[in-house]
């Protein structure tokens, strides 16, 4: 049988992979031309392959690894394994972004994504680093308008008589005005692109998913309801006016956790991450005694990054606080196998699966950090003591800016998790809103 031919097998692989390597799939052009096309079929040397076997291969490699992660520890079945492993190339990401985009373009009822979720679902960094390229910079937002639904609202920024870092400064601007307050999430460090404001995100460097998750998967909602109070105006080239509320500065801050995304989390590291933030919240007035270590976890896993205010609340709370001090547990377990007393701790070994591994394997560049009153959170690795922690009006997650010398105006520092703002907390009380002027 075709699972017995060791050979045939191989053959199958190697194919696969020479496919997806290349460096077609990579262009970053291709999306839009795949996506768009009435009809769509790949020539390769003398064969042609209909964009509908490219789409089945896809959606049965995904079944194959839902399989094959759901019997690891119910029982292995090799014929699974094989074929599971001949559709793994490490480059498949490139071909299946162009696929699953014409998927989702053409599919029935399809409205059509904002352009905000077109170019950050593009560009950002793929878990197996992989980036699609272009050979002029600035394409890498003028190739992918036409993906987007509000089109319309925003062709006006394509102009190749603009530099670089004048397109993604104008493109920043216009979805800020959109409403789109957390495109700020994207404005990641060290940039590629000389010139650029410490506000716009780079599309040119590897630009990753926030670590508080894509504003369309987050539940977190620091700013409530007040996307009504929100201003946006470039005040000149490359200064931007944005309104919000300080919560607090940085009084101390620990070691830096950037994991390698390709490699196993490194478990005994991760522990020590989790323990640097316990002892940011054994300093911390906030926490209440005896529940450092739960806030520790909290805040090392960014909240678990998929709960809402409702999940943290009410009857549920108890259910919550169980699951993130049973994987702690299994984790801490994994890494001494053998208790004090030397027995077995666990019968079965936690895979890399396990949520909170998942949730600390990656993030990436973060610093964890308490503030002067003594709020504990995770900020970017170039924070300093003395940033401020604020909140913009219409955004998820709080930012971290950096008041300059003349202490008008600010520098973009980050994205940040503040433990206890997360859910529109800070806005219960009185806030003394401001204009906070970004360069």
């Amino acid at each position: 049988m075709l699972h017995d031919d060791e050979e045939h097998l191989r053959g199958i692989r190697k194919a696969y992979d020479a496919l997806c390597r290349r460096s077609y799939w990579k262009r970053l052009w291709i999306l839009q031309e795949f996506a768009t096309a009435s009809h769509v079929s790949v020539m390769c040397g003398s064969a042609v392959i209909p964009h509908e076997l490219l789409l089945a291969v896809q959606q049965s490699y995904i079944r194959l690894r839902d399989e094959v992660g759901e019997r690891r520890n119910s029982g292995r079945d090799p014929l699974l394994e094989k074929l599971y492993a001949n559709y793994s190339s490490p480059f498949r990401s490139f071909m299946d972004s162009v696929v699953t985009r014409r998927a989702r373009f053409r599919a029935e009822g399809y409205e059509g994504d904002l352009f905000f979720q077109v170019l950050t679902t593009c560009l950002v960094l793929e878990r197996d680093y992989n980036i699609p390229q272009t050979s002029d910079p600035r394409d890498r937002v003028f190739s992918l308008l036409y993906l987007a639904a509000d089109v319309d609202k925003i062709k006006g920024i394509v102009d190749y008589s603009k530099t670089c870092a004048e397109v993604y400064c104008d493109t920043a601007l216009a979805l800020l005005k959109q409403g789109n307050v957390d495109v700020l999430a994207y404005s990641q460090f060290p940039k590629e692109i000389e010139g650029l404001p410490t506000w716009v995100p780079d599309w040119c460097m590897p630009v990753k998913n926030p670590c508080n998750q894509g504003p369309w998967y987050s539940k977190f909602s620091a700013s409530g309801d007040s996307d009504e109070k929100q201003e946006v105006q470039e005040v000149s080239r490359g200064r931007l006016s944005i309104k919000g509320f300080s919560v607090d500065t940085v009084k101390k801050y620990g070691k830096v956790w950037d994991p390698d995304w390709e490699k196993p989390l490194d478990r005994e590291a991760a522990l020590a991450f989790i323990d640097d933030i316990k002892e940011l919240c054994e300093l911390s007035p906030r926490v209440r005694a005896n529940e450092e270590l739960l806030d520790a976890v909290r805040v090392a896993t960014s909240d678990g990054a998929q709960y809402g205010e409702e999940d943290v609340s009410g009857q549920l709370i108890v259910n919550y606080i169980a699951e993130f001090i049973w994987a702690y547990d299994r984790l801490v377990k994994l890494v001494n196998p053998i208790g004090e007393d030397g027995n077995q701790q666990e019968d079965k070994t936690p895979s890399d699966n396990d949520w909170l591994v998942r949730a600390i394997h990656y993030l990436f560049s973060r610093r964890p950090f308490l503030t002067s009153t003594g709020y504990v959170g995770l900020g970017p690795s170039h924070m300093q003591e003395g940033d401020e922690v604020c909140i913009f009006y219409g955004g998820k997650t709080p930012y971290m800016v950096r008041p300059e010398q003349d202490g008008e105006e600010y520098s973009f520092v980050g994205e940040t998790f503040l433990y206890g703002v997360m859910h529109g907390e800070a806005l219960k009380g009185e806030v003394n809103s401001k204009t906070y002027i970004l360069q």
